[in-house]
């Protein structure tokens, strides 16, 4: 029953940190100068964070309230649990959690364990300026501008870097310990539709590169998220299924909301739900400013 309404800022959060294999799996005894380890040496490492923001102009704001210049925009959490579990006596988990949630969160993210699923939403028209796009994008754009364009993107493997160039015909695997980058799975589709008479059209991922144009990014060119569930008017209600939680061993904890259960690995983890973080292209292309 419990509602806060928060402005929280926190300069350094780091959790879970211990060297981890580049299987997920850690080694308590490795001094974190081993070959073949995560680059990064925690679960969950944010800079910068913030939990809501300052209005910087005058006007209604995600909530749907009018906020004057300088006033906070706090970040909301609704009904929030603490939960453990237990296998024959032992505490073997712990996690806090809360039934619905809304507000801006800000960061540098530089390693991220857990599920981050970001829906992209545009239309047609933004294909025009996409990134090393081939003459046919430009064409659909320019000949079904209002065409709905979608994709799920999730945290991934990051693409190879060579002489100072990123490779984009790598990496792009799913990866939920300690992941860096953000963007369509290989494999996965970007859809174009419903057109008239068509229906959808679906296109492939390959790695990082959607023919081409490139769809791995990393997080912390992401300053600023909106979480809530999107409206068309522009406002976002709360939504459910945020949590952070700690194990020693992989389980799977159960989303009270949905009652949907979330596999998780030992270590740290944090949930953000489907459908509560969306991007248009020109925000997945370029990122996000950070917000005041």
């Amino acid at each position: 029953g419990m509602e806060l309404k928060t402005q929280l800022n926190v300069e350094e959060l780091k959790l879970g940190e211990y060297p981890r294999w580049e299987n997920g799996e850690a080694c308590f005894e490795c001094d974190g100068t081993e070959p073949g380890l995560e680059k990064q040496g925690a679960d969950l490492w944010v800079k910068n964070m913030s939990f809501g923001a300052i209005a910087e102009t005058s006007g209604r704001k995600m909530d749907g309230r009018y906020y004057r210049a300088g006033e906070i925009i706090p970040f909301e959490f609704y009904d929030p649990y603490i939960e453990i579990a237990k296998e024959d006596d032992e505490l073997v988990g712990m996690r806090i959690g809360f039934h619905q949630a809304r507000g801006i969160f800000s960061g540098d993210i530089l390693s991220f364990t857990g599920q981050l699923p970001v829906q992209i939403k545009d239309n047609a028209y933004a294909l025009i300026d996409a990134p090393n796009r081939p003459w046919w994008f430009a064409l659909a754009g320019a000949l079904l501008p209002f065409t709905p364009v979608e994709g799920q993107a999730h945290p991934i493997t990051a693409p190879n870097v060579v002489d100072g160039e990123v490779d984009y015909e790598s990496g792009g695997q799913p990866d939920p310990v300690r992941a860096t980058h953000i963007g369509l799975p290989s494999g996965s589709n970007f859809t174009l539709g419903p057109i008239p008479f068509i229906g959808d059209i679906d296109f492939a991922t390959t790695d990082c590169n959607l023919h081409g144009v490139p769809t791995c990014f990393p997080m912390t060119q992401f300053k600023s998220m909106e979480v809530g569930e999107k409206q068309k008017n522009g406002t976002f209600l709360p939504t459910g299924g945020f949590f952070l939680s700690m194990q020693k061993k992989a389980m799977e904890w159960i989303e009270p909301v949905s009652q949907q259960r979330v596999s998780t690995p030992s270590g740290v983890f944090f949930s953000v739900p489907v459908g509560s973080v969306e991007f248009n292209l020109e925000q997945s292309f370029h990122g996000t400013p950070r917000r005041r």
